[in-house]
C-alpha cells in the first residue's frame, strides 16, 4: 500500500456539519483501511473498514471473530457499525497537537487494526457453513 495523507477535520456535534481542518497527517501503511476519520470536541472518531469486499456470511463472522480488546489502552472506545457494506469499527483516542504523535498513533491503531483483521480472516476460513 502506498503512502497516503489523512485530512482531519473537525465536525459540529449538533449538525454533522464539518466546520473546519484541523490538520493533515501521513499514513505511511494502511490508508486504505481508513472509512473516514473526523474530530468532535478534541475527540478523533476513525472509522476503519476491511481492506477487501466480504461475502455475505463474511461479514456475520468477521464481527464475531474481531477481537477489539487487542487496542487496549491506546484508545477510548471501539464500536462495530453495522449499516455499512463491510464491517466498520469506529475507534475513538484523544486528538493530540503535536504533528508526529499524531501520525504514530494512526499507524498504531492502523497496524494493530490490519494484524487483528488477518488474524480473523485466518480463522473464519473453515466457518463458511456455520454462518451460511
Amino acid at each position: 500500500m502506498e503512502p497516503m495523507v489523512v485530512m482531519l477535520m473537525e465536525k459540529e456535534q449538533g449538525t454533522g456539519y464539518l466546520i473546519k481542518e484541523i490538520g493533515s497527517y501521513r499514513v505511511m501503511e494502511g490508508g486504505a483501511y481508513i472509512d473516514a476519520i473526523y474530530l468532535i470536541e478534541k475527540v478523533v472518531h476513525l472509522r476503519l473498514t476491511t481492506d477487501r469486499d466480504l461475502e455475505d456470511w463474511e461479514y456475520a463472522a468477521v464481527f464475531d471473530y474481531y477481537d477489539t480488546e487487542v487496542f487496549g489502552q491506546i484508545i477510548l472506545s471501539i464500536n462495530e457499525v453495522e449499516e455499512e457494506f463491510n464491517p466498520v469499527w469506529e475507534i475513538t483516542f484523544p486528538f493530540t497537537d503535536s504533528q508526529e504523535g499524531m501520525e504514530n498513533l494512526l499507524e498504531r491503531i492502523i497496524t494493530i487494526h490490519k494484524t487483528e483483521l488477518n488474524s480473523t480472516y485466518e480463522g473464519i476460513q473453515d466457518k463458511k457453513e456455520e454462518y451460511e
